[in-house]
Parts: structure tokens; C-alpha cells; sequence
């Protein structure tokens, strides 16, 4: 098959690459401009997390390295359409990172200072590709076994909202607290997260050559 580098799936390997080569660095974050994508690592102690230990390599600042998390910001003209080409998205990947930031000061069973965050400023366009074949790679937890990182507190009429599963394992959110029983327990919620990490070990590390 003749190689394509304008193919939908390079182009977004081309984007993740040079994501990947970006230098994992303190969070959080100090102010910057652009939108992008950015991926949060956790080296904390949480036993939940137990697994991630297997998962990780000496140099954090390796490719290799597995996020807990895998995000995009773009402005919000961007998302409706609205904006025109070349127009500035202002700071809105550190805005993104900031909320994640705050969000997880609240939490009771979690340390900002046990987070990394590696980013890449990008144009707009390039942002979705990026992001879908990162999280298609590494299946972050906080992505896909967990639903509820980085909600917002819910606006008028939806306090009937239930607790979201991110909030049931990491209490902490204000908001939460008033909200409805979430459909699983914290108890079924590890069980999830336990097979969700274990099945990425066993099943997907070697071939994407993590380890």
C-alpha cells in the first residue's frame, strides 16, 4: 500500500509524535497562550492506582510514559464554527488546565504536587485527530474506565444530576455533595478501574510498545 502522508490516520500520527516529544513538566502550569492537547500523569501513591506503577518507566520525560488523563482545548468559536482562520484562541489549554488544576486541589484523596502534565500548542484543526489517536493508544483511566473528570458544577434545573463516578472514588467537590446517589458504588467503581488498567497491561503495553 503506497504511503499517504496527507491519510487522516498520519496526519494525526504526525501530530501525536511531536506531542510525544514534548518534555513532561511540573502542574500546575504557568500561564501561556494557544489550544491544544495535554495529557495529566499521576505519580502519587493512591492504591487505586497501583497498577500505574508497572506502567511507568525511570525517565517520566519518555514517550513512554502512560497518562492518567488525555485532553484537548480549543476556543469556543472554534467549537460552534464561529471563529475565523487565524484569529488568536487566546489561553484556553491553560484555562483548561487550570480548572483540572482546582478540580483536583478539592479532592480529599489527591495531591496536585503527584501530577505531570506534557502539552503541545497546535492549530485547531489538528486538535481532534491528536487527541483520538492518543487516547486510542493509551486508554487513559480517567478517560475511558472513569466518567466525570472535569465536569462543572451542574447549572439551574439539573440538581437531579447524580454524582458523577469521578467524584464517588476522588470526594471532594462541594457541588457534589448535593447531588443524587451515583448508579455504582466506590466498591464497583475499583473494580472497574482495577480490570480497566490490569486488561492494559496485560493486553495493549507490549503492542504499542510501552514496556
Amino acid at each position: 500500500m503506497t504511503y499517504n502522508p496527507l491519510d487522516k490516520e498520519n496526519l494525526a500520527k504526525s501530530v501525536a509524535n511531536a506531542f510525544l516529544a514534548r518534555p513532561i513538566e511540573a502542574f500546575p502550569v504557568g500561564r501561556f497562550q494557544g489550544a491544544g492537547v495535554y495529557a495529566l500523569y499521576y505519580t502519587g501513591l493512591h492504591t487505586l492506582y497501583d497498577l500505574y506503577e508497572r506502567l511507568k518507566v525511570d525517565d517520566l520525560t519518555s514517550p513512554r510514559a502512560v497518562p492518567i488523563y488525555i485532553g484537548r482545548s480549543v476556543s469556543q468559536g472554534a467549537r460552534k464554527g464561529k471563529k475565523k482562520f487565524g484569529d488568536p484562541p487566546g489561553a484556553v489549554l491553560y484555562n483548561r488546565l487550570r480548572i483540572h488544576a482546582s478540580s483536583i486541589e478539592q479532592e480529599v484523596n489527591l495531591d496536585v504536587r503527584d501530577f505531570l502534565c506534557r502539552s503541545i500548542i497546535i492549530d485547531e484543526i489538528w486538535v481532534p485527530l491528536a487527541e483520538s489517536l492518543l487516547i486510542t493508544t493509551y486508554a487513559p483511566v480517567w478517560n475511558q474506565a472513569v466518567e466525570g473528570f472535569g465536569i462543572k458544577t451542574p447549572g439551574k434545573g439539573r440538581a437531579m444530576q447524580k454524582r458523577s463516578e469521578w467524584d464517588v472514588l476522588h470526594p471532594g467537590h462541594g457541588f457534589a455533595v448535593n447531588l443524587a446517589t451515583a448508579k455504582k458504588t466506590e466498591t464497583e467503581l475499583r473494580v472497574q478501574v482495577q480490570r480497566h488498567i490490569d486488561a492494559f497491561f496485560t493486553q495493549q503495553v507490549q503492542e504499542v510498545g510501552l514496556c
